[in-house]
């Protein structure tokens, strides 16, 4: 089975088209619209995701507001995050791994996917320690 990838954008023919590219070179692509609803995914995902792939300005919760909730849950804290944004941005977060600026070239995003899940230590957030009330 392919890589798993939570895509959090609110743009639909953004995440459409991402969902299409990804899922094309064996990527299976799960979706949320916001950073709210990206950590209500990301917790209640099994397995969780080998990636985050998240933009920065959106509605109900921007991508920084998502970075910083999302550090304080020990059992997705270390799923590494690539950042897309079409603007200026301030990244907080020391799991994001990657920032790429909108229009993106759709190979550097697939080699900057490829690269950080596979630079990732193999024994990060899938280990049993990683997770809580192991």
């Amino acid at each position: 089975m392919g890589k798993r990838i939570l895509v959090i954008e609110d743009d639909s023919s953004i995440s459409d088209c991402l969902t299409d590219v990804l899922g094309s070179f064996g990527f299976h692509v799960d979706l949320a619209i916001n950073g709210r609803d990206g950590i209500s995914r990301l917790l209640s995902m099994d397995p969780k995701p080998d990636l985050v792939l998240t933009d920065i300005l959106m509605p109900v919760m921007d991508g920084n507001m998502f970075l910083a909730e999302k550090g304080r849950h020990p059992g997705i804290s270390l799923i590494p995050v690539i950042v897309v944004t079409a603007g200026r941005a301030n990244i907080l977060g020391n799991d994001v791994v990657g920032l790429l600026r909108k229009p993106f070239d759709l190979n550097s995003l697939v080699t900057s996917i490829e690269k950080a899940i596979n630079d990732r230590p193999r024994n990060s957030f899938n280990s049993e320690e990683a997770r809580p009330g192991a």
